[in-house]
């Protein structure tokens, strides 16, 4: 009893040494069937018991896969008999990982012990960052397919390095006639040389790459469905020198806008017409009554002087009081006529019950 106990004692204390190894422990044989695992394999799959995994394909219980890892080195170590060591990225519960396999002659060559250490060294790091950044990536260029602005990115020799789909409907041609050529091909259809006679010379690209600054420009073409305005933005962008490198360029279709400009100006242009028609009016008006009413004003002063103490004195004054109020209402309504708004009338108070006996 006592060598069973001690034999089973051996057993746990030996698999209590391999489960607390820093790395995962497989025993397979010639025909991939799995023999044994550590601990440290069942957490990275996420089993709660080696029956999980026992008896089953290596490639199927451990990475799901219907063949043979393509890294696999269990087959180099039957054949060969010596140790194979492969690495590889593998994805796992907590991510992706980089991992460096060996496969070691066992058992009289009849299985191979499989050990796979997560790498710790700059090479796991940087296969961990490239998902990172391509995750990073993926997710960015679904952000710029969601803007309504054409975007895509020039280099310094002007071709284009990326762009989002907006970019891509917007030029009518396929992606694959985009990427890598010429701007001025894609965005105008011109050649090199129609490039350097036409638009070189005031290209807001070139200009962004030269000044390091964001170039904004309007242009106006016309089309089958008529004259179209697009705002253009050359934004620069730098590398760890500073240096303008590449270049952002945002397209906007700003026709809308531009017609709503149109119209608004052509409401003004009406509207300073209108003005100047009511300016002249005032003036014809005001000529209009004031010649009239000085001929009655100088006709009655003379009438005045041959009526001398006739008893009539309180009507010659209210008529010689009412010609005066006629004439000053003449000039405020010309006054009035020329006023724009309110800030450029004078108020002050008044007395309405002398207002009232004067009438």
């Amino acid at each position: 009893m006592s060598g069973t106990h001690d034999l089973n004692d051996s057993q746990a204390v030996l698999q209590g040494v391999v489960d607390s190894l820093q790395a995962g422990i497989t025993v397979v044989d010639r025909n991939f069937n799995v023999h044994f695992v550590n601990q440290l394999v069942l957490d990275l799959i996420d089993a709660d018991s080696a029956k999980e995994v026992v008896g089953k394909r290596c490639f199927n219980a451990l990475f799901g896969r219907d063949s043979p890892c393509e890294w696999c080195s269990t087959n180099e170590c039957f054949e060969t008999g010596e140790i194979q060591r492969k690495e590889a990225s593998v994805d796992t519960p907590d991510g992706l990982k980089h991992y460096a396999f060996s496969s070691h002659p066992a058992f009289s060559g009849k299985c191979v012990v499989c050990l796979g250490v997560e790498l710790s060294t700059d090479q796991g790091r940087v296969s961990f960052l490239g998902s990172e950044i391509e995750e990073a990536k993926t997710h960015l260029e679904s952000i710029l397919d969601t803007i309504e602005e054409s975007i895509c990115v020039i280099d310094r020799d002007l071709e284009i390095i990326s762009f989002n789909d907006s970019f891509a409907k917007n030029t009518d041609m396929p992606r694959e006639n985009i990427l890598g050529n010429k701007c001025y091909q894609v965005l105008h259809g011109y050649s090199e040389d129609e490039f350097s006679e036409n638009c070189k010379n005031r290209c807001i690209v070139l200009e962004a790459f030269e000044t390091g600054r964001t170039i904004e420009s309007v242009h106006q073409h016309d089309t089958e469905r008529g004259q179209l305005f697009h705002e253009s933005r050359a934004l620069p962008t730098r590398n760890t020198r500073g240096e303008s490198y590449q270049i952002v360029y945002v397209i906007k279709d700003v026709t809308e806008k531009k017609e709503a400009e149109q119209t608004l100006r052509k409401y003004a242009d009406r509207l300073e017409r209108s003005n100047n028609l009511k300016d002249l009016f005032a003036d014809i008006m005001r000529h209009d009554l004031l010649n009239p009413l000085g001929v009655v004003k100088n006709v009655f002063e003379l009438i005045e002087e041959d009526l001398p103490d006739t008893g009539m004195e309180r009507e010659i004054a209210m008529v010689k009081r009412n010609i005066a109020k006629i004439e000053d209402l003449v000039h405020s309504a010309a006054r009035f006529g020329q006023v724009e708004s309110a800030k450029d009338m004078e108020f002050e108070n008044r007395n309405l019950k002398e207002i009232l006996e004067e009438v």
